[in-house]
């Protein structure tokens, strides 16, 4: 080379040398390959973060060739450079259009793909001088690839991700360096394909990452991708570890001397085969890959938290971003799915993504199997006449559908601009085709098609083509796009219609995310087109799917959670290691099976204890199936029969040593709808109390509450499944070091009611230590037994009107639908059932008459029976506006109400509606809650009271009084919630805007809720509401007190109510509680006028407030 061709750079490592080069238009480049940006990752630097290179080796340092690459995988491809290949592979290569321009021009990062295990940034795949020629700075990278970038062993000190670790440097390297080559650092976008454009997301959402960088662009990956999370990542590097001469009984000592003394070369000859025989087989499975690591691991992890939570974080800097796919990511897979058919036929679950969660369970899996296999080949067999049928599937699993996922949590959480494409341009530059075999009437764009319209490539001839052709136009229109972007944030100069993703809620989940992307198609600008709803019935089609097993599409199931296994009776199950609020560890075990399937002959009986797991070590890192309900917050229906699971949640830190007080959580939804997995209840919150959480899922509806006696249907099955899951935490809860002996029940809305009919049931009284009823007791009105016989029988007749035997009848309903079940039951309702009170149909029933009883008594018998509760500390109360769940009602249908007030007298009153003393009656409370003006629909917050009076606070008042007075072994804890907050987010669920705590609000102070994530500042009221909740709250499971007299960090104390002879007048009672509020407080009597004036009705009526009729 011609000396006055070289040119040199100065920088504070040394200076280096470099060489210009002419473009294809005439312009220079300035070319300076093989940079060092950090010490070469080699000897005791070996699987650690990379360290940044304070001087050269020499000075100068010729930099005129590109540097090593790292030691990867062979692929299909032509790429001879790959004998240069290295452990010391931590070299970067700059290309500028001018080193001293009058401004800095913007800077492009390209991280290459390769699936983690091959690939580099060599300008012989990689050439950026058609965008250079767009007056951009370009930085290609290599980076540490396969088990040398990506093993992780925390356990040994290897904490993984050493190859995005290394592309975090180089953003760090060009911050610290570019303005020396012309470039911006104030101006850096990342961009990449495939693994490159995974990578590209993951440092999106990692806020150590994004401080590099300021615009993004992934295509073709995103963190959602199945393949980019690495599977037991443990298992895997100790496999190879064994390959490499270590013994399975070895010692973390002798793996990690194992695995620093193997040569480079023979460790990625090996990776793939420490892999199962069965991921091996997979087509697409990459042995070593990014994990999400634990945190304070390491301090420069990249992510610690699964990617849907990380991408609903608060960021401290917007970032525009791009996001696309090809119009059919799979296509380059025809060949491939040709060879492998008779795989694919003979396990058509190979079919469904990795991220859906139904590997552990056979029966979910062939029915995600058939509805796939039914959706996209018709219900076809699969042959050579379906892979094109195939090919969209793949498509999805591998890109597309992660991409869309990506999109929808951005636009849900972020505010930065979001543009979205779909490349679908086929021409002389779509070169993967040509090494693919894809057949040539298949003319739908591949992935990596986009590539060579950005880049040239020696090694795939590009220069051969005429810079006058349809592909070289194209190509000088996707450079121009993608330099726009990373000069002003927006692609919108150079195309005129690319609109930006539209924000939504997060809360929003009963609106579907549409996908608006630009589609790629076209050199005439105006041609590129938007697709204003981008694949969207299969999108549609997934959507269900997801939500179907794993309770939300937005938390695809990801392999790359740190595990931690724990062996239980039944098997070991394996859960992943998850992060609290304040920075430590948890383990959540989910979707643990407690009982057999109650299916086929054992539908509406009594669930079995389950012996045995399925299978060996059964996967726990997801929810699994909920019982059969609809959604209330989307609609739609979800579940199974097959969903008597739990979720146990451990403090990582105490899995050694003293055992810890457990508190078993019973979810609400009107014995019909609900589940206690973590959308709604993540229990985070007060695992940072030190205490073991177990929510639990039960049967619903009639499935759970089915009453038919004479055919051996006792009812009460769902109370059955939850004393069974009571044992189950008895036998087993020490394995997760919980205390079996310190168990507190607690539970909200129809789930205090189960719990308070627990505390009454002498079967259930020996699982459980202490109590906690939430707006929900035995006495509360749409809790009591109602005509459930009744309703099994009209329920059956809806099923089939010919059945008139009891027998018939169950047959009948042992073949319907669960659904079916479901979706009838409010047909089942009396007329009177239907115009007063909540509308439940199904409900729990006094069983004294059955082999094995659960509620001998009537719940008003129980209560009124001497020291029928025995020595179980209770807490119980509700919210200030409870009824604002139900008021909606009295806004519906004003003239009912207007014309009937007699439907807002409560049942447990001896009246009779149809009497003058009733229309009297109704007058009487018209008048207390509405004034001379009387009632009207828009007086929202009178209604409110008064439905909270009828279905909570009276009959809560009536539980306190019975148990001050009957139940004398049994501390009682009252209270009412007030605080409305910007966690109260029920209320905001509802949207109306009466001032008060709603029906549930309280819970969202005790549990994350992870369908509508909401951030609070530490030092608001909201977070100091929620500190004081769980703190009271596990207090009470800890010490049965909820402000013990040690506890200093409460600024109150909470008195329990003090016994009172059953005999004592009604005057000597008054109900102390603790009115939770930002600054909490004791008072008397909460709601004290209104419940004066239903004291003297109860006295009129009943003979007195205690008296009321619970068994009418």
């Amino acid at each position: 080379m011609a000396e006055e061709r070289k040119v040199t750079v100065t920088l504070p490592a040394g200076t280096i040398i470099g060489q210009k080069l002419a473009l294809p238009n005439g312009d220079d480049c300035f070319a300076f390959k093989g940079i060092p940006y950090a010490k070469p990752p080699t000897g005791e630097l070996r699987f650690k973060s990379p360290v940044p290179l304070a001087a050269f080796a020499s000075d100068p340092l010729e930099c005129l060739t590109e540097g090593p690459c790292s030691y990867a995988e062979e692929t299909r491809f032509p790429m001879p450079f790959v004998d240069n290949k290295s452990e010391d592979c931590l070299y970067l290569n700059v290309f500028s259009p001018n080193l001293q321009p009058d401004q800095p021009v913007p800077v492009l990062i390209w991280i290459h793909g390769g699936g983690f295990f091959a690939g580099s940034g060599h300008s012989a795949q990689y050439d950026p001088e058609y965008l250079v020629q767009q007056g951009v700075t370009v930085v290609t990278i290599n980076y540490r690839l396969g088990p040398l970038g990506f093993l992780a062993l925390p356990s040994v000190g290897i904490n993984g991700n050493m190859g995005l670790k290394d592309q975090r440097m180089s953003f760090r390297w060009v911050r610290d360096n570019i303005e020396r080559f012309g470039g911006d650092p104030n101006n850096v976008t990342i961009f990449g394909e495939s693994a490159g454009g995974a990578s590209v997301h993951l440092h999106y959402l990692s806020e150590g990452s994004r401080k590099y960088f300021h615009k993004a662009i992934a295509q073709s990956g995103t963190a959602f991708n199945e393949w980019v999370w690495q599977r037991e990542p443990e298992r895997r590097a100790r496999n190879l570890a064994r390959l490499l001469g270590a013994s399975e009984s070895d010692s973390d000592e002798v793996v990690l001397a194992t695995l620093m003394g193997a040569s480079a070369e023979k460790m990625t000859t090996l990776q793939y085969q420490a892999m199962t025989e069965y991921e091996q087989s997979w087509l697409l499975c990459f042995p070593f890959t990014p994990i999400i690591e634990p945190d304070g691991g390491s301090e420069d992890a990249i992510l610690t938290e699964h990617p849907s939570e990380a991408a609903k974080r608060s960021f401290q800097k917007e970032i525009p971003l791009m996001v696309g796919t090809t119009q059919e990511e799979a296509i380059g897979l025809w060949s491939f799915v040709g060879e492998k058919l008779p795989m694919f036929q003979n396990d058509p679950g190979r079919l469904l993504p990795t991220t859906l969660n139904v590997r552990d369970d056979q029966q979910a899996r062939q029915r995600a199997i058939e509805q796939t296999m039914s959706y996209f080949l018709q219900d076809r067999p699969i042959s050579t006449e379906t892979i094109a049928d195939i090919i969209p599937i793949l498509s999805d699993n591998f890109n597309t559908y992660a991409a869309y996922l990506a999109a929808e949590l951005h636009a849900r959480y972020q505010s930065a601009p979001l543009y979205c494409f779909v490349f679908s341009y086929v021409g002389e530059l779509s070169v993967f085709r040509k090494h693919l075999n894809i057949p040539p009437e298949q003319t739908a764009a591949s992935h990596g098609d986009d590539v060579y319209y950005l880049f040239s490539s020696n090694l795939m001839n590009t220069q051969s083509i005429d810079e006058g052709s349809d592909a070289a136009k194209f190509r000088a229109f996707c450079c121009r796009v993608w330099a726009d972007f990373a000069r002003t944030g927006t692609p919108g100069s150079t195309v005129e219609q690319w609109n930006t993703v539209p924000r939504m809620s997060g809360t929003d989940t009963a609106t579907r995310f549409q996908l608006p992307a630009l589609e790629l198609k076209s050199t005439t600008p105006l041609d590129n087109a938007m697709i204003e709803d981008c694949f969207a019935e299969r999108f549609q089609f997934w959507n269900g799917l997801f939500e179907q097993f794993n309770g939300s599409h937005l938390l695809p199931k990801i392999s790359g959670q740190s595990r931690i296994h724990v062996e239980l009776n039944g098997g070991t199950v394996s859960g992943v290691v998850e992060k609290l609020p304040d920075g430590n560890d948890f383990c959540a075990f989910r979707g643990i099976p407690y009982a057999k399937a109650p299916i086929g002959r054992n539908r509406f009986l009594a669930a079995e204890p389950l012996d045995r797991f399925p299978v060996p070590v059964l996967d726990c890192s997801t929810e699994r199936d909920t019982s059969v309900a609809r959604n209330p917050f989307n609609q739609k229906w979800q579940g199974s029969e097959d969903c008597l699971h739990l979720n146990v949640y451990t403090p990582q830190r105490h899995l050694k040593g003293d055992l810890l007080p457990v508190m078993v959580f019973i979810h609400g939804g009107a014995f019909k709808y609900g589940n206690g997995n973590s959308d709604c209840y993540s229990p985070e919150y007060l695992l940072e109390q030190n205490v073991i959480v177990v929510t639990l899922n039960y049967r619903l509806g009639p499935l759970g509450f089915l009453h038919l006696p004479s055919q051996g249907v006792e009812g009460n099955a769902a109370l059955k499944d939850q004393l069974l899951a009571l044992r189950w935490v008895s036998e087993n809860i020490g394995r997760f070091n919980g205390d079996p002996g310190n168990v507190t029940l607690f539970g909200e809305s129809s789930g205090g009611v189960l719990v308070h009919l627990h505390l009454l049931s002498p079967a259930s009284q020996p699982y459980f230590h202490k109590a906690i009823c939430q707006s929900g007791h035995s006495l509360t009105e749409f809790g009591l037994p109602n005509d459930t016989l009744g309703n099994s029988r009209r329920l059956a007749r809806q099923v089939n009107p010919l059945a008139e035997s009891d027998a018939e009848m169950l047959e009948s309903l042992r073949h319907a639908s669960p659904r079916t079940l479901a979706e009838m039951d409010q047909r089942v309702l009396t007329e009177t059932e239907r115009d007063r009170g909540l509308p439940i149909p199904f409900r729990p029933v006094v069983d004294a008459d059955t082999t094995h009883p659960i509620l001998p008594l009537h719940p008003a018998v129980a209560m009124r029976t001497k020291n029928h509760i025995p020595d179980i500390p209770v807490m119980m109360g509700y919210n200030v506006c409870d009824g604002a769940s139900v008021t909606r009602r009295l806004f519906k249908n004003p003239e009912l109400y207007r014309a009937g007030m007699q439907r807002m007298i409560p049942r447990s009153i001896n009246i009779d509606l149809r009497s003058p003393a009733a229309r009297q009656l109704a007058n009487e409370l018209e008048q207390l809650y509405f004034g001379t003006a009387g009632y009207s629909p828009n007086r929202k917050a009178e209604c409110t009271d008064l439905v909270t009076d009828y279905a909570y606070a009276i009959s809560s008042q009536i539980a306190a009084e019975l148990h001050a007075r009957y139940q004398h072994r049994s501390p009682l804890f009252f209270y009412r919630f007030d605080f409305d907050g910007a966690l109260n987010l029920y209320k905001k669920y509802l949207a109306f805007d009466v001032p008060g705590a709603y029906h549930a609000d309280e819970l969202c102070y005790l549990f994350h809720m992870r369908m509508a994530p909401k951030t609070v500042g530490a030092h608001t009221a909201e977070a100091c509401v929620r500190r004081y909740m769980c703190r009271m709250w596990t207090n009470f499971a800890k010490y049965g007190h909820p402000t013990p007299p040690h506890d200093e960090s409460l600024p109150f104390h909470w008195d329990p109510v003090p016994v009172v002879d059953p005999e004592a007048p009604e005057g000597s009672y008054r109900l102390p509680y603790l009115k939770i509020t930002a600054e909490p407080q004791m008072a008397i009597d909460p709601h004290r006028e209104r419940i004066a004036f239903w004291r003297r009705v109860y006295r009129t009526f009943n003979g007195g407030f205690t008296k009321a009729n619970f068994q009418q």
